[in-house]
């Protein structure tokens, strides 16, 4: 049933898509401008993807956001600040 619905994969969309909601909003009051940024969901139609685990497909999303994420950084005068 997991499968025919696919749960999983949607419920981590759904967090990546906070994730980057919470990053753009903390990038705004860094940089004082807000950056229109997406995620291309068409790597998840992909039959390298979809043929993975569903457990797979959710690491990979996961990793969209605990991972990549995080390591958005910023630098104005030579010091990182990270967002």
């Amino acid at each position: 049933m997991e499968v025919l619905l696919n749960v999983r994969v949607d419920q981590e969309k759904r967090a990546a898509k906070l994730a980057l909601m919470t990053l753009k909003e903390n990038l705004e009051k860094v940089l004082g401008f807000a950056l229109d940024l997406e995620i291309d969901w068409d790597f998840t139609n992909h039959s390298e993807f979809t043929m993975k685990s569903l457990e797979d497909q959710s690491k990979i999303i996961r990793a969209i956001y605990q991972t990549h994420f995080p390591r958005v950084l910023i630098s104005n005068d030579g010091s990182v600040t990270r967002v």
